[in-house]
């Protein structure tokens, strides 16, 4: 089903984001950050929104500590997305690095978690 209105469509995604935290066994604090990296990312980075969820659900469940598997977060998304996503899948034909490498990510993750070193080590992932 279509949504009628932007405000609908945002809920839509905001609750995969809170179905894939609740799946993950991840504190469910981390949703509003979820919701913000997603918010900050989805009209900068290419991936489509689904998609998107994934890569700032895994990325603000490795910068709060509460890491978890690319395995498990591709069973998640097979789970809530019925298809296998796994987090910063990039087609290389067209996008020559991870939308999350672009300095107005790091802002952006910056923002939810102040702490360079806590970047450096997701992004060397």
């Amino acid at each position: 089903m279509k949504e009628s209105n932007l405000h609908d469509w945002e809920q839509k995604h905001y609750n995969i984001i809170a179905e894939m935290i609740e799946i993950l066994d991840l504190p469910p604090q981390l949703i509003p950050y979820c919701s913000e990296l997603w918010d900050k990312s989805r009209r900068r980075s290419p991936r489509i929104p689904t998609s998107l969820i994934v890569d700032c659900v895994y990325t603000v469940a490795h910068i709060s500590g509460n890491r978890r598997s690319l395995k498990d977060m591709m069973s998640a998304a097979k789970s809530v997305l019925n298809r296998k996503t796994k987090p910063f899948n990039q087609d290389k034909r067209v996008e020559s690095k991870r939308w999350i490498d672009n300095d107005w990510a790091k802002s952006a993750i910056l923002e939810i978690v102040p702490d360079e070193n806590i970047l450096a080590d997701l992004l060397e992932r």
